[in-house]
């Protein structure tokens, strides 16, 4: 899912200051990266947005890729400003920043608590997956082919040289 939506998640994480891999994670926990995702409660898109929030974030199409994750990323960023912390962020774009800031943590919400979990947990392998590899291995195979890869068996090839 790197590819997917790639431009415009990159400018908007650049322009409000939100790491990227946050930005996918939520993407990913809100939408699974259909812009066409609509909730029962009536968010919608790849960030779902509520009306309300849209309206505020001055979103005229609450389905247009661009528009909402903008939008969702810059409300992201306002979060994050807010609580000083991606946990608190995070519950705070589920369950209402005004429930956050009532109960000082995430609160005891079973499907908040959820969902706090998980959006880290993609936060954790988005940012494994952008991270450059520590260190490339020279592999020469019996057979004389040269392979360049982040394990010292072989495996993970990321080219090979003829």
């Amino acid at each position: 899912t790197l590819g997917l939506f790639a431009e415009e998640i990159r400018a908007a994480a650049r322009r409000y200051g939100v790491e990227e891999a946050l930005v996918r994670a939520v993407i990913k926990a809100e939408s699974d990266y259909d812009p066409l995702a609509l909730s029962e409660a009536g968010a919608a898109g790849l960030m779902q947005l509520m009306p309300e929030t849209a309206r505020r974030l001055g979103v005229t199409d609450r389905f247009d890729p661009a528009q909402n994750i903008n939008a969702g990323v810059r409300y992201l960023a306002e979060l994050q400003r807010r609580f000083h912390d991606p946990r608190l962020a995070v519950a705070a774009y589920h369950a209402g920043e005004e429930r956050v800031a009532r109960y000082g943590d995430v609160p005891p919400i079973r499907s908040t608590l959820a969902y706090v979990d998980r959006v880290l947990a993609y936060y954790r392998g988005y940012r494994r997956l952008a991270a450059p590899p520590r260190r490339i291995y020279k592999v020469v195979l019996p057979d004389g082919r040269v392979l360049y890869t982040t394990s010292r068996r072989g495996k993970g090839v990321l080219f090979e040289v003829k």
